[in-house]
């Protein structure tokens, strides 16, 4: 179980790549500002980032 299940996402930053536009980061993400965190979903968002191919994309999340 992930230990904020459920909390809601205030705010979401994107920092760090060079390479992708951060809308096309956000609309990658199921995980959005306003809803309920989901760990299992969290998974399946770093799973479409990395499938970007942007080399930066994904590393800096903590706890994966």
């Amino acid at each position: 179980m992930y230990p904020y299940q459920g909390w809601w996402i205030a705010l979401v930053e994107i920092e760090g790549d060079e390479v992708t536009r951060d809308y096309v980061i956000r609309r990658e993400l199921r995980n959005r500002v306003g809803g309920a965190f989901a760990g299992t979903t969290l998974r399946e968002d770093v799973k479409r980032l990395e499938n970007l191919q942007s080399g930066r994309v994904g590393r800096g999340i903590r706890g994966m």
